[in-house]
């Protein structure tokens, strides 16, 4: 199997939420340091997905992968094939930093299920994969790119495409992403309840 790399997602323009969702501390830090902690163990080296103007304000106090020009305004798949350009052939654990409830326990959940072909946690429910909870291998970037050549930015159409490896949560919440600042209120008092 091919190097696992962590990608912490943060670059999205957090329009709904008002500020930047990376910064929001659920578990008395910023989402991103928790995510980037949990994803250690796991990968031969974490990076935080950002924007330019995130990648400014980090610095140097995590590895940055920055989205590339070319990929600007795509969604989540910018990600994705901007860490492509620096590591062709390695695969990618991702996480979104939208994801308050998810543990490492989840993530260490999707390491040991995963057998070298693309594996994303799948909401049974809504019949959608979470396409910020998985591993990416290295096979799926070229559908990326074909995809991204003809103006499809989907990574749920790809995941599909793809037959990527599903992986049930044992509770859907783990699931939830928080995308408004009333969600994130909510998720405050919920965490503040459940743990």
């Amino acid at each position: 199997m091919s190097v696992l790399h962590g990608l912490v997602v943060c670059g999205g323009q957090s329009t709904r939420m008002g500020m930047d969702k990376s910064q929001l501390q659920y578990h008395d830090v910023p989402q991103r340091e928790w995510l980037y902690r949990m994803l250690q163990p796991l990968c031969e080296e974490v990076f935080i997905s950002c924007n330019n103007e995130q990648a400014s304000e980090i610095g140097d106090t995590y590895p940055t992968i920055v989205d590339a020009n070319a990929y600007r305004h795509i969604g989540p798949m910018a990600a994705l094939l901007s860490a492509y350009r620096h590591y062709p052939d390695d695969s990618f654990l991702v996480v979104g930093c939208d994801y308050p409830y998810i543990r490492a326990h989840n993530i260490h959940k999707l390491s040991i299920e995963y057998n070298g072909k693309t594996t994303v946690y799948f909401n049974d429910e809504a019949n959608v994969y979470e396409p910020l909870l998985g591993i990416y291998t290295p096979d799926i970037r070229d559908i990326m790119l074909a995809q991204h050549d003809i103006g499809q930015y989907s990574l749920q159409w790809i995941l599909r495409q793809a037959n990527a490896q599903k992986i049930i949560p044992e509770d859907n919440a783990i699931l939830q992403s928080v995308d408004t600042r009333m969600g994130y209120m909510e998720a405050l008092v919920k965490l503040s309840q459940r743990y």
